[in-house]
């Protein structure tokens, strides 16, 4: 199971994060990843808050929400910026698509594309199966929802 699948991606720190389940482990990383961010957020401690409230792991911080930082009492500014730094918006774009044996495919940015599989091609490189032009709405949706397709796919 690959990140995207559990929830968003996170900064590449926490990604990259040997002891994704040690909560002081964790909050060492947030701290170093709010260091980025304006001298008067830094100066909350967010990254104690979250420690504190049990968001000091890499699966809960995948799923942590703008609802979540509100409960906690962040103001909507704060936790707009810890949500970018944690989510970089660059690593949430890449449309997710792979071919499945009836039904769809869903991308990062939370878009479902329903379709059917896409048929084998022959040696000429067009489908085996009649009606392949049934197909072309899916990759006309995936490269209108993500204009970055062509340059990263996630299998």
């Amino acid at each position: 199971m690959d990140a995207a699948s559990v929830g968003l991606i996170l900064d590449e720190r926490l990604e990259a994060c040997k002891q994704p389940e040690d909560e002081d482990v964790v909050a060492g990383v947030l701290g170093q990843i709010f260091e980025s961010l304006p001298i008067v957020v830094t100066a909350c401690k967010y990254d104690v808050l979250l420690k504190e409230k049990g968001f000091a792991f890499v699966g809960e911080l995948r799923q942590l929400s703008r609802a979540d930082l509100k409960e906690l009492g962040v103001p909507l500014g704060h936790s707009k910026m810890i949500l970018r730094v944690l989510m970089p918006p660059a690593a949430n774009k890449t449309v997710k698509c792979t071919p499945s044996g009836g039904m769809g495919t869903t991308s990062a940015s939370g878009f479902n594309i329903k379709a059917k599989a896409i048929p084998a091609l022959d040696d000429s490189g067009f489908p085996l199966r009649p009606g392949w032009t049934a197909y072309e709405p899916v990759f006309t949706a995936s490269l209108t929802l993500s204009p970055m397709l062509s340059e990263r796919i996630v299998e």
